[in-house]
């Protein structure tokens, strides 16, 4: 037909004297209206083709978190998991920070003696250590070995079922709202990987590999939350119910009461940060564990769960 679209269809109408809400039977009519859906039709087809390609990277990663899950809520307990997150955090950090230059290793080890601090509370004399000239993987060892033993150190302190119960539900919490949030990062790459396109790049295989680092970042992030929650761990009430009825919804509010009270840094790339000293009404930082049914430090009155833990 000479008119195919939208201006030329409609002068055509009027041509022939077809009136509004009349069928159109026009075999010119019919064909170029045929021609046009079907051309979005391929074209949307090949949209959501495309689509579940990248939904297919989300799913690949949420069996594996979805798996992973539903072991640990079926397991009497995780402590074979949280060993080997040790183990495999431990073996990150050192190669990560152990210097490769001889000139560069006192420097290397005040970066591991800073993390060891923090995550393990584990406060080694990096003069003697410099003095052993120890290896990376005798580093390894004495870490596994600390970290191990004040893990046994707590469960003979508290209890190994109440342990264990923390354990598990440190790990789900932390799981949980790690994953939220690896969710919504990878949404906020798949809104502007398209434009990867404009330097040469697959948006595909760009959106693959960022989710893949992302995966792994996130899993390294679990590693260490819950190694350092459980090394600084501190119970004032030893008791597994109460332990499950403390805990908060969002393990970013997840505190101990270590002498330096405990949280997880905002920023995912800080290490842990303690709050000390006093609790302070304008400061929440300062308040550290508060108990959802306790009065808000800030004095308004309200619980701390309506109030500011809201």
């Amino acid at each position: 037909p000479p008119c195919v679209h939208g201006d030329g269809i409609h002068a055509m109408l009027k041509k022939l004297g077809m009136k509004e809400g009349e069928a159109i039977t026009h075999p010119w009519i019919n064909k170029a209206i045929e021609k046009a859906q079907k051309r979005v039709e391929e074209r949307n087809f090949e949209i959501r083709k495309q689509l579940l390609k990248y939904d297919d990277v989300m799913n690949d990663q949420r069996k594996v978190i979805y798996e992973q899950r539903r072991e640990f809520m079926s397991a009497d307990h995780v402590q074979d998991a949280v060993l080997d997150m040790i183990d495999h955090y431990v073996e990150h950090l050192v190669d990560s920070h152990y210097p490769k230059e001889h000139s560069k290793k006192e420097d290397g080890f005040k970066q591991l003696h800073e993390k060891a601090k923090h995550i393990f509370q584990f406060d080694f004399n990096i003069s003697e250590w410099l003095g052993q000239n120890l290896s990376a993987s005798q580093i390894k060892e004495k870490f596994i070995i600390h970290t191990t033993q004040l893990l046994k150190e707590k469960e003979t302190l508290y209890g190994i079922e109440v342990i264990r119960m923390a354990q598990k539900s440190l790990l789900l919490q932390i799981l949980d709202q790690l994953w939220k949030d690896h969710l919504l990062t990878l949404d906020h790459i798949r809104q502007g990987i398209n434009l990867r396109a404009y330097g040469q790049r697959d948006p595909l295989m760009e959106y693959k590999q960022e989710a893949y680092d992302q995966f792994e970042s996130m899993l390294m992030r679990l590693r260490e939350y819950v190694i350092g929650m459980l090394c600084h761990l501190e119970l004032s009430n030893p008791d597994a119910q109460a332990i499950e009825d403390t805990l908060p919804d969002n393990p970013s509010d997840i505190t101990t009461s270590h002498s330096a009270e405990e949280k997880l840094s905002s920023d995912k790339n800080q290490p842990i940060k303690y709050a000390d000293g006093p609790k302070k009404a304008h400061d929440p930082s300062s308040w550290g564990k508060v108990s959802r049914n306790d009065l808000c430090p800030c004095g308004s009155g309200k619980k701390y769960k309506q109030c500011h833990g809201k």
